[in-house]
């Protein structure tokens, strides 16, 4: 008696285990997709050089940026993503400089990024610390409906790049 009970126990573990591994495939088939469409509809031009995108998912009613990663390509190629901090109703900001062969970014809660052709690497929260020298370029939506990418005409102060002080993404 002991044995069956303890053998429908196993079965359905493993059948909710793996009803969570296809939701979370389909989940992560869904997510490439919406973000290689985003990307592809704002994409100028037939590149191979490294480039970023901040995608958004898991929309919300009244704030902008929710739920957001970003996203590197190497010309069209998926290279990889991270989830970035989350919006706390001002809309998001991404800070990056784009060097011969990497681009270093910085999110607005202080997550720095190094992105190269291996994908995106963590360095971890440097709360205020230096920008990055060469071509700053700010990513941020501000309510629109898409990012705007620009380079930044005039170097921000600290306090405009590190706008959340929080440590936790």
């Amino acid at each position: 008696m002991k044995s069956t009970n303890l053998n429908r126990l196993r079965f359905r573990l493993v059948v909710v285990g793996a009803l969570l591994v296809s939701v979370w495939l389909v989940d992560s088939m869904t997510f490439r997709m919406r973000c290689r469409a985003q990307f592809q509809q704002i994409r100028q031009d037939e590149t191979t050089e490294l480039s970023v995108f901040i995608c958004r998912h898991d929309f919300h009613l009244f704030l902008t940026d929710h739920q957001r990663s970003l996203v590197a390509f190497q010309g069209d190629e998926w290279l990889d993503s991270v989830e970035l901090y989350t919006d706390a109703g001002a809309g998001g900001r991404l800070h990056y400089v784009k060097r011969e062969n990497e681009i270093l970014a910085i999110d607005m809660n202080g997550a720095h990024f190094e992105i190269s052709e291996r994908g995106i690497r963590s360095l971890g929260w440097r709360w205020l610390s230096p920008l990055p020298q060469g071509e700053l370029r700010r990513i941020d939506s501000h309510g629109s409906s898409h990012y705007n990418d620009k380079a930044v005409v005039t170097p921000p102060q600290l306090r405009e790049v590190y706008l959340y002080k929080d440590s936790s993404i």
